[in-house]
Formats: structure tokens, sequence, C-alpha cells
């Protein structure tokens, strides 16, 4: 019997102090738990940051792509048009 008493003040301290945390009784009337929705605010976000990610994109295959790269080598040049990706210059 003892122990059942002692865990019925301990759970019941715990629940005044989770109470006491969130501020319960603290205003005369009860707070409402907002809805959040998306709304225009958001969906500009979201467009901003899709036209953002397209442009870098775009951007990083204009900057990055195979007629940009160039053999490290003094006699060869790649070029989209040759023959085997490689013109031999004398």
């Amino acid at each position: 019997m003892i122990p059942l008493l002692v865990n019925t003040i301990i759970r019941a301290e715990q629940v005044a102090e989770a109470m006491e945390s969130k501020c319960f009784g603290a205003t005369t009337r009860p707070t409402r738990i907002r809805d959040l929705k998306f709304g225009l605010t958001d969906w500009l976000t979201v467009a901003l940051s899709l036209a953002a990610l397209a442009a870098l994109s775009y951007h990083y295959a204009l900057t990055h792509t195979a007629a940009n790269i160039s053999l490290n080598h003094p006699t060869l040049t790649y070029t989209p048009n040759s023959v085997l990706g490689v013109v031999y210059r004398a």
C-alpha cells in the first residue's frame, strides 16, 4: 500500500510541474491552437526558390559542358565536331 501511495504522490507532482511549465491557468480564457495554412507568401517563396534553382542549374549547364573542357596536352584540343574528339595541331 505504501508504494502505491508514494507513486501517486510522485505522479501528482509531475503532472503539477507539467501544468505549470505550460502556463496552465495563467490566463482567464483558454488559448487556441492556430491552424497553419499554406498562404500566398509560402507559394511565392516556393516559386522564387524553384526559379533560383532553375537559374543556377542553367548557368551550371552552360559553364560545364563538354565543349568547354580542354585536354591538358600541348598538341591535343577537344572540339565537339572533331573525329574521335581529338584534333591534332602542328
